[in-house]
């Protein structure tokens, strides 16, 4: 028979009992205190681990999406650490150095249509136009020499508009037309004195075609004293350009400037003195010959007409070009043997 315990005893092991109980309680408080805190600390480290994460991706993701949107760079709104879509207040971001510019972005629309502005000061008022019967035939404009039957783009009619005290008259010697710049008051021919003749006058004239006599006195006068008119005639036999018109009567037109006041002939050159003025003509010098009695120097257009049916060698006023003789003329820019040039100009 196994004899039961004593009360002592049993109280003793309530006792130890309960005493480890209590030890263990203890080391369980013990452990939780340590463990739970590194536990606490250790999920927001990992928290905030993965909250920068995406920081870093959603930067990343708007500097891709900026640099694809039509080549250019689009400003965005900087996260910072007040976004309210990521709660982040241990986290900040540094912003990296501006990127290279971009290429130019295309051009944009038209705008609309400004407001018409206001009317502008008048201007000069320009030239009176030509006449109503003008006439422009250029039908012949590439003959050079001719008998009168070619045109050099000039007006071979006369204007009506020819009243006024404005402008200038000259001679085109050698053409029965005029310019497109002038008006056309009469053409005819050259005349002038017999080259063998003392008398009569010294210069060449620009013969009507179709003479105006008031009572003329029947039978020849020249015994008891008359001055003598006589045809030109080219005398050109050796100057090469011209030779088809040797021995022609040289046909002249008269022409009016409207609008410029004053006539210039320049000899020895093709050109005017300056931009100022205008050109209505060039060609070359011509005159009587040197042994013959003195005449006047004209101007004979470069692309010369005649009077038809005048190719027979009657002398009269005769033509002849102008050659330089240098010496008493300053040499090197003049040059012997060489036919001077002329134009004839107004301003």
């Amino acid at each position: 028979m196994i004899p039961e315990e004593s009360a002592v005893q049993k109280g003793y092991n309530i006792t130890s009992l309960g005493r480890f109980a209590i030890a263990f309680i203890i080391l369980c408080q013990i452990v939780c205190l340590v463990t739970i805190p590194w536990l606490i600390y250790s999920a927001v480290e990992q928290q905030n681990e993965i909250t920068t994460l995406k920081v870093i991706i959603k930067e990343l993701t708007l500097k891709v999406h900026d640099r694809q949107e039509n080549g250019h760079l689009v400003k965005r709104r900087q996260t910072t650490a007040t976004d309210n879509s990521l709660d982040t207040p241990h986290v900040s971001i540094i912003q990296g150095p501006p990127g290279p510019a971009g290429p130019p972005g295309r051009d944009g629309r038209d705008g609309l249509p400004g407001q018409p502005g206001e009317n502008g000061t008048p201007g000069i008022p320009g030239t009176p136009g030509m006449n109503g019967n003008y006439v422009h035939d250029d039908s012949n404009e590439d003959d050079d020499v001719g008998n009168g039957n070619d045109d050099d783009g000039s007006s071979n009619i006369p204007h009506d508009n020819v009243n006024g005290t404005a402008g200038s008259v000259y001679v085109r010697w050698g053409r029965k037309d005029c310019p497109d710049s002038a008006e056309l008051v009469y053409k005819g021919f050259i005349g002038g004195g017999h080259y063998t003749h003392s008398g009569s006058g010294a210069n060449y004239q620009c013969l009507p075609e179709t003479p105006v006599y008031d009572a003329p006195v029947s039978g020849d006068q020249s015994s008891v004293g008359r001055g003598l008119m006589y045809g030109a005639e080219y005398q050109i036999r050796d100057f090469p350009q011209w030779s088809s018109v040797h021995d022609h009567t040289p046909v002249c037109a008269v022409c009016r400037v409207r609008t410029r006041g004053s006539v210039l002939m320049v000899p020895a050159r093709n050109d005017c003195p300056s931009d100022e003025w205008t050109r209505e003509y060039y060609g070359y010098l011509m005159t009587e010959r040197y042994e013959h009695r003195n005449s006047e120097f004209i101007c004979v257009d470069r692309n010369p007409q005649t009077l038809p049916g005048t190719s027979t060698d009657l002398n009269g006023a005769l033509l002849y070009h102008v050659e330089g003789r240098c010496g008493s003329m300053p040499c090197g820019p003049y040059q012997d043997f060489y036919e001077l040039t002329c134009a004839v100009c107004t301003i």
